[in-house]
């Protein structure tokens, strides 16, 4: 009897233990398959993001597109905007007629440009035999014939022709032996013969600034005019020696 027991006993715990087996199994199972759908779900949340991101960056990258056009179209409109304001504050200054009178010299002023010519000067300086270390250069303002306010007497408005002008030059002479003084054309002219062997060339130039603040210069006769140092003597105004000049 206690031999069939056993038997008995052995035989039916068989099935018991293929039965969890077969539990386990089919929790394990479970569980892969929860896991793979979690993995699934956060491969399919990660997709879901990616292309989200992606469409975020194209739509980032066609609104700086947008903005560079816009850049690009308003950068023309400055260019087209300076390239008009440029136009129209242009100035074409240039002098018609010189003609010194005694210590004076009248001018002739045309401006073909659009743009009004302000701080209108004569620049003059003397060379000695070609060197120019002997002088520097000294600005005079013109003054305007038909103006007697200091405000407008060296403009000249854009369109206008043949506006008369006038100004006394002077010399700033520097020499080695004294200080850099402004002198009369006629005291200047005398003082540097004495360094000059040959001549003295007069370099004068018209100056005038436009509304940009844009300086531009012109020469006030059209050739050199160079006098010989003996001349300077006989002829001691600006007029005479001028008028003794070679050309």
């Amino acid at each position: 009897m206690p031999i069939l027991a056993a038997i008995n006993s052995t035989t039916s715990g068989l099935p018991v233990s293929s039965s969890i087996i077969s539990l386990i199994s089919i929790i394990l199972s479970v569980i892969a398959l929860g896991v793979a759908l979690l993995r699934y779900q956060e491969q399919r949340r990660q997709g879901r993001e990616i292309e989200r991101q992606s469409q975020e960056l194209e739509r980032h990258g066609n609104e700086i597109e947008r903005q560079s056009d816009e850049l690009e179209r308003h950068g023309d409109e400055l260019e087209t905007q300076s390239t008009a304001m440029q136009s129209e504050f242009t100035t074409d200054i240039y002098v018609e007629n010189a003609k010194p009178v005694v210590n004076k010299l009248e001018l002739w002023v045309s401006n073909l440009g659009y743009g009004r010519g302000k701080h209108l000067e004569v620049k003059m300086q003397i060379l000695v035999d070609g060197d120019d270390s002997y002088t520097q250069p000294h600005r005079k303002s013109l003054k305007r014939i038909d103006s007697d306010e200091q405000r407008t007497s060296c403009i000249i408005e854009g369109g206008e022709e043949m506006v008369e002008f006038e100004v006394e030059p002077l010399i700033r002479v520097d020499l080695p032996d004294s200080e850099c003084q402004n002198m009369s054309f006629q005291s200047g002219a005398e003082r540097l013969k004495e360094y000059a062997e040959d001549n003295i060339e007069i370099d004068m130039r018209l100056c005038d600034t436009n509304p940009l603040d844009n300086e531009s210069e012109s020469q006030v006769f059209d050739t050199p005019q160079v006098v010989p140092t003996e001349d300077i003597d006989r002829y001691p105004s600006l007029e005479s020696i001028i008028n003794a000049g070679e050309y």
